[in-house]
């Protein structure tokens, strides 16, 4: 029973991209080859944000990341940025 179960898996993992691949065909796609990409977003600090998490930080030791990225109302990422 269980190396049924463990071949059932196997298949499933081998069979999901070939689905995904005749989807793609069925609905028009014509190439193997990847469509171009316009790459990673570029991350931009807005300029009245610029380090103002460090000052945050500077004037309260004990400030978060989430209390800076509330703060700010920005993401994670910004507050990475800003903080570099």
């Amino acid at each position: 029973m269980r190396g049924g179960y463990s071949q059932l898996l196997i298949m499933k993992r081998h069979l999901e991209p070939l689905c995904r691949w005749f989807k793609e065909f069925r609905d028009g796609r014509n190439s193997l080859e990847d469509e171009e990409h316009t790459g990673k977003p570029v991350l931009r600090v807005a300029p009245d944000n610029a380090g103002r998490g460090r000052k945050m930080i500077k004037d309260d030791n004990r400030c978060t990341y989430d209390t800076i990225k509330n703060s700010l109302v920005i993401g994670s990422a910004g507050v990475y940025k800003d903080l570099e």
